[in-house]
């Protein structure tokens, strides 16, 4: 034993003047390559002193067996490390530390447990506050990304406008291959113009959703001041949805030039406007309208006064779009499990039809509320980027679709499926 002690301290010996080990900031091959290498290195040196004759003055004293224990732990824990049995590793290091702390190899050992400890955590080195920084950067990219948001939303909106609305209030043709015609135009001034625009004015994912909200708030309203101007004037209807098209994506322009919107203020907004028309319709199955135009004047005005909710809420409340899709998600399959109760209730039990409006608007609720809470770390420093679902010593992680544009090299674009996620 004491021969093994010996050769492995003359090993150390020759090794004082060779480079230190690799910091906390290596990863795991760096790792790996300097452990094999120091390893060696101590074979080596311990193959050569074997042929050195040895004399009463090599003797060690008390001090020098006790740094050779040390050093012998040492060189076991590098092979360990070498052969990535990191948790054998980190305990023989953590012992060399406690046990040998008045050695020179003590601090060595401690930095092998600190890169063990990031390895461990698959941080592979990565300082958590230089993690959260790329984040908020990759959110800022992802704001001012705005081309491809604009592109969809008015390769949408432009083909309803050219190929129907401005049709339907001019000449209203009779053969449907004009408004075909012209709503393929539409698609194309939709996505070209929104290139176009994005050359000479940086268009942000805000002010391009509120563009798109603006259009489709203003086409509702539109129709909703022709049924109560002109219930019975039909080409009228068609002129007063494409002014009030045209005014609320002015207006949702404006709104987004001169306010600081985000992608989640606008989701959030929208949301609103959704919920307050599902309240709307929902109270017509046990509160019947008059006639057509007092139904549409309800529902058109819950999703205003949601939206202005919404809109209110956003100074109070701001969570990321991505926390709203899992929540929006979320209640839409409450929906359909509600759906299959009713069904289920109406067919085999008891259940009054009326009831069935009530229970899939409760389930989509109680959907929404159970997203809500299992993204509520979803905004936070600890949301994570990865699978659709998944554990970890941390908990679960819960993802949602999100389809990006990702910028490349060279000015070049892709389109991404990311996940949005939030643990709990």
């Amino acid at each position: 034993m004491l021969t093994m002690l010996l050769l492995s301290s003359l090993a150390l010996a020759q090794e004082e003047g060779a480079a230190e080990e690799g910091s906390v900031q290596e990863s795991l091959p760096a790792l790996n390559q300097e452990s094999a290498e120091e390893a060696g290195s101590a074979d080596e040196s311990a193959h050569n002193a074997q042929e050195e004759p040895s004399s009463v003055e090599n003797v060690p004293t008390e001090a020098q067996l006790h740094r050779l224990e040390a050093a012998s732990f040492y060189k076991v824990g590098l092979e360990l490390v070498s052969e990535g049995q990191f948790d054998d590793a980190t305990v023989l290091m953590e012992n060399i530390v406690s046990t040998y702390g008045d050695t020179d190899l003590a601090p060595r050992a401690q930095e092998q447990i600190n890169a063990l400890a990031l390895l461990k955590k698959e941080s592979l080195g990565m300082d958590p506050a230089v993690v959260r920084e790329a984040a908020r950067q990759a959110a800022i990219a992802y704001e001012e990304e705005g081309w491809a948001e604009l592109a969809i939303n008015q390769g949408i909106s432009m083909p309803v406008i050219v190929g129907v609305l401005i049709p339907g209030g001019t000449f209203q043709p009779d053969e449907p291959a004009v408004p075909v015609t012209m709503a393929m135009a539409g698609l194309g001034i939709g996505v070209g113009g929104a290139y176009l625009l994005d050359q000479y004015y940086d268009i942000d994912r805000g002010h391009a959703m509120a563009i798109f909200t603006g259009e489709w708030v203003g086409l509702m309203n539109g129709y909703l001041a022709s049924a109560i101007a002109l219930p019975r004037d039909y080409r009228g209807h068609w002129r007063y949805m494409l002014g009030g098209t045209v005014i609320g994506g002015a207006a949702g322009a404006a709104a987004g030039h001169y306010l600081d919107i985000s992608s989640a203020d606008m989701a959030l907004v929208n949301a609103g406007g959704i919920w307050a028309g599902v309240l709307g319709l929902t109270s017509m199955y046990y509160f019947p309208a008059d006639d057509e135009a007092s139904s549409f004047i309800r529902f058109s005005g819950a999703v205003n006064v949601g939206m202005a909710l919404a809109a209110g809420l956003t100074t109070r409340w701001n969570p990321s779009r991505k926390r709203l899709s899992v929540i929006q998600m979320s209640a839409v399959a409450g929906a359909a499990l509600g759906l299959g109760t009713g069904f289920m209730g109406i067919d085999y039990g008891n259940w009054d039809n009326d009831s069935y409006p009530a229970v899939i608007l409760t389930s989509a609720v109680v959907g929404a509320a159970v997203g809500g809470f299992l993204s509520g770390r979803m905004d936070d420093d600890s949301a994570a980027m990865g699978s659709l679902l998944n554990t970890s010593g941390e908990g679960w992680s819960l993802g949602a679709p999100m389809p990006t544009v990702i910028a490349g090299p060279a000015g070049s674009r892709g389109v991404g499926l990311s996940l949005a996620n939030g643990r709990f």
